[in-house]
């Protein structure tokens, strides 16, 4: 009697347990998978070299995300640079942000302000559901990111790998750090914080453009601003925003 009695509580059990893992995303990402994350946001550093730039976001300084809040990345270089843009997620995973299949062309002139996913630009920007350690991180440089042999889907606007496609992962790994000794590399990371403390997600959206650009909407300044003061919601990333 007693073995019967243990034998149906070992089923119920087991079949406790097979629920449970039927569960994938209760489990942390790995620890490679989050070590690929944090070295893809450090990858290169700035030289004597490196072009300065300025970066905001439509946040005042101190206000925090919500989730479907739109994001735009208000950005002018001392020079001309190409711009490359990063979505890196907590579990590995990267999207190329820019250049993309709309905006192939990420090249910026010098001294003028530009709106990086603003209403003239055909991706939209926007924060997830989701809370995460994910960040964007914003790369500067003397020559464009090629990313051959890497190859864009068909129904894709951008690229994006997965946290496991170690073969991708190391090839995009191989031309940014090729990337960071050209001369004029600079680098900066973007978080958006949320009430918790944590980074929102990053969704990204096509939007139609009448007669749409293949390169980035904007420059309207004609010069780089020492500060946005009297520009209505908008205050620098940070104090001292020049990036050296």
């Amino acid at each position: 009697m007693n073995s019967w009695i243990t034998r149906i509580l070992i089923g119920i059990m087991a079949l406790m347990i097979s629920t449970v893992s039927m569960r994938p995303w209760c489990f942390p990402a790995s620890s490679e998978s989050q070590a690929t994350a944090k070295e893809l946001a450090a990858i290169g550093e700035p030289g004597p070299q490196a072009i300065k730039f300025r970066m905001w976001t439509n946040k005042e300084e101190g206000e925090t995300f919500r989730s479907g809040d739109r994001v735009i990345i208000f950005l002018s270089a001392e020079r001309q640079a190409h711009v490359t843009i990063l979505s890196v997620s907590p579990d590995g995973s990267v999207t190329i942000v820019l250049p993309n299949k709309l905006m192939p062309e990420n090249i910026i002139q010098p001294n003028k302000l530009y709106a990086l996913f603003g209403n003239d630009c055909s991706v939209r920007l926007t924060t997830g559901e989701k809370s995460s350690k994910g960040q964007l991180v914003l790369f500067l440089s003397s020559t464009p990111l090629t990313l051959d042999p890497l190859r864009l889907p068909e129904s894709a606007g951008w690229l994006t790998i997965a946290g496991d496609a170690q073969k991708e992962i190391r090839i995009l790994k191989e031309k940014l750090r090729a990337m960071a000794k050209e001369e004029g590399f600079n680098r900066a990371t973007l978080s958006l914080p949320c009430d918790t403390g944590d980074n929102l997600e990053i969704n990204l959206t096509e939007v139609p453009q009448r007669g749409k650009s293949k390169g980035i909407p904007g420059g309207v300044e004609s010069s780089i601003p020492e500060t946005v003061t009297g520009s209505a919601g908008l205050k620098p990333l940070r104090k001292g925003n020049l990036k050296q």
